[in-house]
This record gives C-alpha cells, structure tokens and sequence, in this order.
C-alpha cells in the first residue's frame, strides 16, 4: 500500500471514529427543516398553542402557588345545603334571606356567581297566575304580597353587590332592558379587535339588578383540551367593554369610578384599577396561579341559613356567593385539577390581591421565535466542530438551558415562556445532523482499504481461467457475507491424543468445513488455529453471496455432526461447530508487500462476523447470522430470530437469527417453532416476560428439549421476572467479551 493510500485512509478513519468531529453534512436539510420550524412558530397552530399550555402546567406544578388564608370567602351552595333546604333552584325568597346573612357580615363586596334570568315560579304573583283556582279572597291576599324578585332586590340593597352576567352567541331578539356599565378608560389603540366578541348578553330580572353596584362577565375561556387556564379580563358586547366578575369586584371594593385598559400595537397589555397594574396576554386574558382547591375556602350556606356560622367572620372580606354541588355541574379542569367554577373566580380574585397573576406579554411571541433560530442555529454551525460524544454533550446542555431558562422566568418573575417548543425544535435539528453524519459515516467506512493474500479453490480458478474479468484486484468496497467457522472441544482432544494425532482430527474436520466452501464458490480466506474464515462474493462478485453463505453453514454442521459420531461410535471425542455470519460492506483487496501479497476481507462487518462466532453456544445452537444476511436469504431459507445484541466495540444493536432449513424441506412443525417463537420473543421485548416464559416452555416441552434457544430464552426470562429489569427496557444482550 503505497503512502499517498495509507494517508487517504488516514483521513477516512479520521471522518469516522469516535475522536474524530461530528461532521456537518446534514447543515443544509438541517437549515431547511429550522426554517420551516420557525413558520410553524410565527403561524402558532393550534397543536403548538396545546403543546405550549402543557409547558405551563407543568412549570406551574413544578414551582406551585401555596393556599394562604385571605380576605376572600366562598358561600357555596353545597350538596350540604341542597339536602337541608331542597333541590335548585331555591325561591328567591330563601336566596334574599342567604344574602341578608351575608350582609350583617358588612362584607366588602358581594360577588354573586348566579344569574336570575327568570321569574321565581314560586313568587306570589306567579303563584295567581299559574293557578286560576285558587279562591278570589286568597287570591287577593297574595298579590298584595311583594315579589320574591323585589324581596331579593332589597337584599342586595344592603350589602355592595356585584351581579354576574352571561354572554350568548345568539343575536338578541329584543332590545336589551336599561343597565348600568362600568366606565372603562381606554389607553392606547383601540383594544376590540383582540377581546372576545359575543352579540348579547344573558343578566338578571330588572327588579334583581336594579340593586347592583356593578356587574361582572362570568365567561371564563376553557382552552382546546378542556382547560381552563385564562380568564378574559374584559369582553365586548355591542361594542361596550364589560369586566369580569373578579376585576369589578375588585372596582367596587376598592370605590373605585372606572378601570383602566392599556393597549399596544400587538394587543392589550393590561388593566389598571387603583394605581394598580394588571397584566395580560394580546387578547386581554390572566392568567391565575391557581393552588389546588381547598375546603377552607368554602362556607356552606347552610351553616349561614342555621346560624352555624357567625356572619360577623365576613366582616371586610370579599365573598363569593354561587354552587358548589356536584350535581349542579358547574364544576371547571384547571392545571390544579378540578374545581368548582366559584372557586375558578375567588382563585381569579386572590391572584388580583396578592400580584400573583402569572404573565404572557405578547413580545413573548417574537422571544420564542428567537430563542427557536438561536438554539437551531448553534446547532448547526458550532456542534459540529466537536467529537460526537461531546456534541451530544453540547445538544442536552442546550436542551437543558432552554428548560431551565423557562422555570427560571416562571419562578423569579412570573413569566410563562415556553421552553418546550424550542427544546422539541432542536432535538428536530440535532436529529436531521445527526442522521446525515451518520449516513456520510457509513458511506466513508465503505471506502476504507487494507491489504491482504489469497488462496482460492479449485472452483475459483475455473471460473478464473474461463472469465478473467471477475476478479479485480486491487482495493475495492464490495457487499460480501463473511463466516468464522471455530471448533470447538480442541482442548479436551489435545490431551489424550499426540501432536500428529491431533493434527490429523483438525485436518479431517476442516475438509467438511472447506469442501462446502468451496463447493458454494466461497473463498477461505485463512486458518487460525481451529478456526477458518471464509468469505463469498470476494474476490469473484456473487449477487447470491448471503444465501452461499448459509447453504455452506449448513452443509458444515451437517458434516462435522457425522464425523462427531464416527468419533463417539470409535469412542473418541470429537468436535463440536459454532458458525458465526454476516453480510455487508467491506473492504477487499490486496495486502502486503511487492514481493508478497495477501488477499482477503476487512471493516465493520468483517468484525461482526468473527464477533458472531462466539455468540452460538449462548443460545445453545451451532449457527448464528446476522440481520442483513437473514434478510438477503430468507426468501430460502427458514430463519428464526434469536434475539438482538450489542457486541463488544459495536455502537448499534442488532437482530441475530439461526437458520433452520431451507424453506423447500420445511416441516409444519419447524415452521411452528419459528412463528411461536417469535410470539413469545414479542412478549419478551414488551417487558410480559412471564408470557414470553409460558410458550417457551411450551416449545422445550413439543419441540426442542433443553439445552436449545427455546430453554435458554425461558431461563432467561424466568431470571427477569424476579430481577425486573431497569427502566426503559431495551431488550438488548449486551455482550461484554469478544
């Protein structure tokens, strides 16, 4: 090999080994797929927006908001209340003597969590006109009676109420009856076009809402996967900006006259109440930083209605009057688990009071996108000058910077920034450079040459003589199959037979492991020991060398099995076969010196083979080959996969296979043993070793008595059941001697 062949080689080598650096032939499928990453973001479907809310949750439960007792009380009406005092809804009547209750509290302000769209049918006055056969005098005394509606309407009188309305999409038939809205101070452009819009609104009786100090939206947003995140802080009905319940609450607590809203040019940014900042996504939605609900929150009315609790305890507090029971189905999903929509409103208004809103400005938009180009980027242009051990070094750490970078802006300022977008986004690019390189690496190892001499058989040197072309010498990477053929029992035989003895018995086997070599077009390629390698489709191409390659296995096993028992009947020992093959790309030519030449077969698969030799005995059989050669003859030969392996020195597992017979001699039952075997062998790569355990057994039992794969796989097994593997299970038999 001259000097200028060993430097190329050099440098090929170089390319491909471990100390090398992880080369950078993926930067262009790389760039694109980063660019298209990048729309996807600045587009923002709906699969991103779930992806980014699942982030936010799971940054919310890692650094949780904790429950502390504030001046914020829920009145429920509870299932405790629902069996003391009747189904809802209740008569308005018993509704007016809950909010007196409340008001000889002196609360702050009542926010109320029901609308009273409806007349009460049980009021007096409806009470006469559903039922003309109540008698005149009765009659007369009832309608002299007050309304429940009016009676409820005196109540709210006495306590600062804060009334819920609703929002339908349903344009309204009639003009809508006089109210009072809040006055909102607009900041900025106009924020409409990003508040959520609805044609009309769903409010309380007009004898009810005259009594209101203010009113409040109880329209909460319940995200793709049934969520409810975000809270819109304000919405638009008729072009008029209605708050939510918490925020006028807040507004009439406080004496407050009117509330702010601040808009920029990507969208609102937030409220003012106060002198106080409430901050906001684009669309004018908050975010509470929910905890997860908690009794101690809860005042059953009940306790109220009975005297059981003291309503002077409500005294300045903000309360909250709506259901709680289960069967009233007002019950909402939040990253904290289930909650009554009640409890989703005094989360809302204790986030209010204490700052707690969590924030998602609108420029956090163009920051992700950023952050998603910068982490590509890096990617791209910098790992690639590391060893690959080092660069996947460098990609988890830049993983774990975006994740932490997320937490960090979560549990120091609030900030909700999406880390997993952009983590997901660069492990996308790493991919595409990672699968390139290896590509590029393969297609380098193909090209690697070394040197070597050459015997070749009879059949050889016919074909030779007759076609001179099919032989060129010289390096060349070519598609061969390789086998390592060892004896086994050597040793015991040495020590009761003399030296030429020995040599004889050696000399006798190899003729029925050289004789099919040859007689399949197979080259020998050398004699170590008590060990031969042979190889097909070098130096003469052969598209069929896989399927010689195991015709010849076979033909060995079978003749070096019948001169074991002409050994055993002479009452001497003989020797056993492992066979070990494999098919790929390899390096073949000429080795050596100008006075003195070798010719044979080197690279990876070459190793893999002579690794495969070894791996017989572990499966109680004789032949073993790997996946390529199973795939390239098993349209020939019956093929049963054994297991998948990890060999000494190999980076990559694969899938290793005992041939049977060809598929011509089949029997019914072989064909059985394969296909069950393979059935348990799914059980056992899905981690259900006792299943796996169970037809292998079976196949020891009708089929293939101990020792054989079938009881090798089954103590196996049995051996995982009572030491469970490691999670994540691989399935994978790392072998950690060559």
């Amino acid at each position: 090999m001259s000097s200028e062949d060993k430097s190329a080689l050099e440098r090929r080598l170089t390319l491909t080994s471990s100390h090398g650096k992880f080369a950078a032939p993926g930067r262009l499928p790389a760039l694109a797929l980063l660019a298209l990453l990048v729309i996807v973001r600045a587009i923002d479907p709906g699969v991103v927006q779930s992806l980014r809310l699942r982030g936010f949750d799971f940054v919310e439960q890692f650094a949780p908001r904790k429950y502390q007792p504030l001046p914020v009380e829920i009145v429920a009406i509870d299932d405790k209340s629902l069996a003391q005092y009747g189904q809802w809804p209740w008569s308005r009547a018993r509704v007016a003597q809950l909010v007196d209750k409340i008001a000889a509290g002196k609360p702050s302000v009542l926010g109320v969590d029901i609308i009273f769209a409806e007349p009460d049918r049980l009021s007096p006055g409806r009470l006469v006109d559903s039922d003309p056969e109540i008698p005149a005098e009765v009659a007369s005394e009832l309608a002299r009676l007050p309304s429940h509606e009016s009676a409820l309407g005196d109540a709210f009188r006495n306590v600062p109420t804060v009334l819920a309305v609703g929002v339908s999409d349903e344009a309204p038939h009639a003009a809508p009856a006089p109210m009072r809205f809040t006055t909102i101070l607009e900041s900025g452009a106009n924020p409409r076009p990003f508040l959520f819009t609805h044609p009309k609104l769903i409010r309380s009786l007009p004898e009810i809402a005259s009594a209101e100090r203010g009113q409040g939206s109880i329209d909460s947003e319940t995200d793709r996967d049934g969520i409810t995140r975000r809270v819109p802080l304000f919405i638009v009905v008729e072009g008029r900006l209605i708050p939510n319940l918490a925020l006028e609450m807040l507004r009439v607590a406080s004496g407050a006259g009117a509330i702010g809203i601040v808009t920029g040019k990507e969208g609102v940014e937030g409220a003012t109440l106060g002198g106080n900042f409430l901050p906001t996504d684009r669309r004018g939605r908050i975010y509470p930083y929910f905890t997860p609900s908690y009794d101690a929150r809860y005042i059953s009315a009940a306790d109220l209605l009975d005297g059981s609790y003291d309503p002077a305890r409500l005294k300045g507090a903000a309360v909250l009057l709506g259901s709680s029971a289960l069967g009233l189905t007002d019950q909402d999903q939040t990253p904290r688990g289930l909650m009554p929509g009640i409890e989703v409103w005094a989360q809302t208004l204790e986030s209010m009071l204490t700052g707690n809103l969590l924030r998602r400005p609108a420029y956090l938009d163009l920051i992700e996108i950023a952050i998603v180009l910068i982490a590509g980027l890096v990617i791209i242009f910098v790992l690639p000058y590391s060893n690959p051990r080092m660069a996947a070094t460098e990609f988890l750490g830049i993983v774990a910077i975006l994740l932490v970078l997320a937490l960090a802006s979560f549990r120091f300022s609030k900030l909700l920034l999406d880390g997993i977008y952009p983590a997901l986004s660069s492990a996308l690019v790493f991919g595409v450079m990672l699968s390139e390189n290896w590509r590029a690496a393969e297609r380098q190892r193909k090209r690697i040459t070394q040197a070597f001499g050459h015997y070749l058989s009879p059949i050889i040197v016919e074909r030779l003589a007759s076609d001179w072309n099919s032989l060129k010498l010289g390096g060349e990477a070519r598609e061969i199959s390789v086998m390592f053929a060892d004896l086994s029992g050597f040793t015991a035989a040495s020590t009761h037979m003399t030296p030429e003895e020995l040599t004889g018995k050696v000399n006798r086997y190899f003729q029925y492991i050289v004789q099919p070599i040859d007689t399949t077009l197979g080259y020998v390629e050398r004699f170590v020991g008590d060990a031969v390698m042979g190889m097909w489709g070098a130096p003469l191409s052969n598209e069929d060398h896989a399927v010689n390659a195991v015709r010849a296995a076979l033909a060995i096993i079978d003749g070096v099995g019948r001169a074991r028992e002409e050994d055993e009947r002479r009452g001497e020992p003989g020797f056993m076969i492992k066979v070990g093959i494999n098919s790929g790309s390899a390096v073949v030519g000429n080795i050596g010196t100008e006075n003195r030449l070798s010719y044979t077969a080197m690279g990876e698969q070459v190793n893999l083979a002579a690794r495969l030799e070894s791996v017989p005995p572990m499966y109680a059989c004789l032949i073993v080959v790997g996946e390529h050669t199973a795939g390239l003859a098993r349209n020939v030969f019956l093929m049963r996969e054994l297991d998948r392996l990890l060999v000494k020195g190999a980076d990559k597992a694969i899938s290793v296979y005992q041939p049977i017979v060809e598929l011509d001699s089949a029997t019914d039952a072989q064909r059985k043993l394969v296909s069950q075997f393979a059935h348990a062998l799914e059980h056992y790569r899905a981690g259900r070793f006792a299943d796996a355990c169970l037809i292998w057994d079976e196949l020891v039992a009708e089929y293939e008595p101990a020792p054989s794969p079938s009881s090798v796989m089954s103590a196996r097994s049995r051996e995982l059941i009572s030491n469970r593997p490691e999670e994540p299970w691989t399935a994978v038999n790392v072998l950690v001697t060559k």
